[in-house]
């Protein structure tokens, strides 16, 4: 799986797309990523955010259209699973990062109500409305991910 770069993440470093020291942003590994690792998920890579998750702009294009964005600040996530470099990857979305990114570049994007995914060991922009949100090329790729990550999870068969 591919991991936005504002997630903290145990043997990888974490840059939130900035030029800022990395040793800025240590931390302990988001809960997110440490329940994925704990089902069994393996980490392929970082993927490319906007600067702080926010506006600026990643070298990241869309893999369908390269002259077209892939989107906002969880582009490189949505790109990665498009291009098939991974089944799934984590983003996150405060205001559209998720939702966004997924439809430009024609994959299966999830955010799910606001706590339902642990947020804790991201680089915050900001605590009271930042969402973990969830990218795979398929709906029982969603679903699996989506069980191990969401509290309360009940499956929809």
């Amino acid at each position: 799986m591919g991991i936005k770069d504002i997630f903290h993440v145990d043997g990888f470093v974490t840059r939130a797309g900035t030029r800022v020291p990395p040793e800025r942003f240590a931390g302990p590994e988001a809960a997110s990523v440490a329940l994925l690792r704990e089902a069994g998920a393996l980490i392929a890579g970082k993927t490319v955010t906007t600067e702080f998750a926010y506006f600026e702009p990643g070298p990241t294009r869309n893999p369908h259209n390269p002259a077209h964005t892939p989107g906002g600040s969880s582009s490189g996530s949505a790109a990665a699973v498009a291009a098939g470099l991974c089944q799934l990857a984590l983003g996150t979305q405060t205001i559209g990062s998720v939702i966004r990114p997924a439809a430009f570049c024609g994959v299966v994007g999830f955010k799910p109500s606001f706590g339902r995914i642990p947020t804790s060991g991201l680089v915050y922009f900001s605590r009271t409305i930042d969402h973990v949100g969830l990218f795979t090329q398929d709906l029982d790729g969603m679903e699996l991910a989506a069980s191990v990550l969401c509290r309360d999870w009940q499956p929809s068969k």
